[in-house]
């Protein structure tokens, strides 16, 4: 993902005005995302024995540094929503966000026995779940208001 987002900002070419902002209270619970993201990924990534009792199911360390690896490209996705500042810029990112929620709620209903539903880590795991549809949301609503009003004028 680092290298990804280095040779995009090195691209030629100019970047679509700004014209979706989200409020700042957005911002703010992006930030958050990704450093919880990019802190529990490289957590699990680097010392799966010892990160994996954070998570609220069970697992081995090779499935602990899977995940880790995943939430780190995650976390710079989330970083990268508040450099842009705007809502379709990161539209893809915030579909990404709902999608990841919804799926893992699914999972969570399919599964509900091998969730630690009253662990912290359970708690903190809905908690953030409910984040990610609320930003995702956020800027998918925004991505669209501004798209809506463009072809009504």
């Amino acid at each position: 993902m680092l290298i990804i987002l280095a040779v995009q900002l090195r691209t030629p070419g100019d970047d679509p005005p700004r014209s979706a902002p989200l409020p700042g209270w957005v911002y703010g619970l992006l930030a958050a995302q990704a450093a919880v993201l990019l802190g529990l990924g490289v957590a699990l990534f680097a010392a799966p024995g010892q990160a994996a009792p954070w998570w609220p199911w069970k697992l081995t360390p090779l499935l602990a540094q899977a995940t880790g690896a995943w939430l780190i490209g995650f976390g710079v996705a989330a970083a990268h929503e508040p450099a842009e500042r705007d809502a379709r810029r990161v539209l893809p990112a915030s579909f990404s966000s709902v999608l990841l929620a919804v799926l893992q709620f699914i999972a969570l209903a399919r599964y509900p026995g091998r969730f630690a539903w009253s662990s912290a880590a359970g708690v903190i795991c809905v908690a953030f779940l409910v984040t990610l549809l609320v930003t995702g949301g956020m800027g998918l609503a925004r991505a669209r208001g501004v798209q809506a009003q463009r072809r009504f004028l």
